[in-house]
């Protein structure tokens, strides 16, 4: 307690070029402090350095659209640093139950039926149908 205990973050902030001022939920300024390593390691001439956030973060996933009417299927794949996923369960953690991470995980891995004004358009049947979107995780950080 006491004037010790406050540690003053100007020094930091400014570092990372963030304003004092500026709120950052976890996830934004878990990029944004990431991309700063980045940009810094990359002005480095030990290649290990330039590599080590994606050798520890990175990961990919791709979304596969599968059509309903033709079983045609598209994928789109994507790197991750980081994944946003949503707290489910919001009831049992109100009532002090603890959340499952593996619950939050399969909630985001869900399929989503792509339907009515939100149909998918299918290249092969040359027209919108409904569809199934799927996020999967190819590879993970390790």
């Amino acid at each position: 307690y006491g004037p010790q205990s406050v540690i003053c973050t100007n020094e930091f902030a400014t570092a990372l070029s963030l304003e004092n001022d500026e709120m950052q939920d976890p996830n934004e300024f878990a990029r944004l402090l990431f991309d700063r390593m980045q940009e810094s390691f990359r002005k480095s001439s030990d290649y290990r350095l330039e590599t080590l956030l994606p050798s520890i973060f990175r990961g990919t996933s791709a979304y596969v659209t599968k059509c309903h009417e033709c079983n045609g299927h598209s994928e789109r794949q994507e790197t991750f640093m980081d994944l946003s996923i949503p707290i489910v369960n919001v009831e049992a953690k109100c009532a002090g139950d603890d959340v499952d991470v593996q619950r939050c995980l399969d909630a985001y891995l869900q399929p989503e039926l792509l339907v009515g004004d939100n149909q998918y358009y299918c290249s092969t049947c040359a027209k919108k149908a409904d569809a199934s979107r799927s996020l999967v995780l190819e590879t993970i950080p390790p």
